[in-house]
């Protein structure tokens, strides 16, 4: 029989021998200086990584079993930090050892959102000035700083994928004739970026799928389908899977699953609604009832180097950062889903990435309905075993 130990939350060590893993919980980890506001992270080489704090600093920072080491931080210029606006989300370049190239998704205006790109080197303080803007969208119209750029990802080809809501204007979803309610995909060269050849439309070869309201987290999983959560109005929280050009997930025609026009509509992979008593939050004993929801998309696990038995193998996580409950489902080869199921719960989880050493992490900030959400103290947690 192989033992098995684990730290408890209480510092004692447990002996869970005979036990089976059912969920996940979530261990706070030791973080030297502030995280700021924190809003998206992106794990670097076996042991860094950068977190995003929504002001618009970038901390660097060296991870060790018990804490969080910075290294340095530096600001991406020309953030505006105002309600859901400010610096969003991060990626690296495919070539970031040699490069340097770091992306970041930010609000410069009420209205205007977009990716910049700036270079990384051990001078944290010459970082701003290698600023460039790489694709930015507008929407003049926009009553508030919601619906913005979301989460980046770079697939396999190198083309960097940009999830753009809709600026609160519902007929973009729809709307052919720009890319905002769109899922962007473009591979970013030395003077700008270049479109697929296999662009669904002629008129806006930037946009891949189309019919989205608020896309905010989002990841792939091993076989290359991209994953992002929409964040609903008045009724239901999404789930999608984009598996080629030309998707539309149907906002503003339909908000959740399909009930008009369906024949061209891609209908959400999973859903939850706002009244209170979706079966996901009934499954979180820990859930605090709340109207607010958030849909969010965490990591699909890579179980080559794996912490969880087994537990999250081909597993995609998915959460609602205002109910708190963690959930994951089996994503099959090509992008079907089975056993869905509770995994944990973490209130207000923002960030996710999986590091090296095959531990999931995640990063929190502010409560849900707070006026100043985005204010409250930012704090970062691997995700352990949970044992029955």
């Amino acid at each position: 029989m192989i033992w098995l130990f684990l730290m408890a939350c209480n510092g004692e060590i447990e002996d869970t021998a005979g036990l089976t893993p059912v969920g996940l919980r979530f261990e706070e980890i030791n973080v030297q200086g502030n995280l700021g506001s924190a809003t998206d992270m992106v794990m670097v080489g076996n042991d860094e990584l950068f977190i995003a704090s929504k002001t618009g600093e970038v901390g660097h920072y060296r991870m060790s079993e018990d804490r969080l080491e910075e290294l340095g931080s530096f600001t991406i210029p020309g953030v505006l930090d105002e309600l859901d606006c400010g610096l969003i989300s991060l990626a690296i370049a495919p070539d970031f050892a040699d490069s340097g190239y770091l992306y970041a998704g930010l609000c410069t205006s009420m209205t205007e959102s977009g990716v910049v790109r700036v270079t990384v080197t051990s001078d944290y303080d010459a970082i701003a000035a290698t600023s460039e803007p790489l694709f930015f969208l507008e929407e003049p119209e926009a009553n508030n700083p919601w619906h913005n750029i979301g989460a980046l990802n770079f697939d396999d080809d190198g083309y960097l994928w940009l999830p753009f809501g809709d600026k609160t204007v519902r007929a973009n979803g729809q709307r052919l004739s720009n890319a905002l309610g769109s899922i962007v995909r473009i591979r970013p060269t030395e003077s700008g970026y270049e479109t697929h050849p296999d662009a669904p439309n002629p008129d806006v070869p930037e946009v891949w799928a189309t019919g989205v309201r608020s896309p905010w987290r989002a990841t792939f999983d091993a076989n290359g389908h991209y994953w992002f959560g929409d964040v609903g109005a008045a009724d239901f929280e999404e789930i999608n899977v984009v598996t080629g050009p030309g998707d539309n997930f149907g906002w503003a025609t339909n908000e959740g699953p399909c009930t008009t026009g369906c024949d061209r509509f891609t209908d959400p992979v999973t859903h939850w609604t706002h009244d209170g008593v979706d079966q996901y939050s009934l499954d979180d004993p820990d859930v605090i009832p709340t109207p607010a929801r958030v849909a969010s998309v965490g990591v699909a696990y890579d179980s080559t180097n794996d912490q969880y038995e087994g537990l999250l193998d081909d597993t995609l996580l998915f959460n609602d950062f205002c109910q708190g409950f963690v959930r994951g489902m089996t994503v099959a080869a090509d992008a079907s889903t089975s056993d869905d199921r509770h995994l944990g719960h973490l209130d207000n989880a923002v960030g996710w990435a999986q590091g090296a050493d095959g531990f999931v992490y995640a990063t929190t900030f502010g409560a849900c309905e707070s006026a100043d959400s985005s204010r409250g103290q930012a704090r970062l947690f691997r995700a352990r075993l949970r044992y029955e």
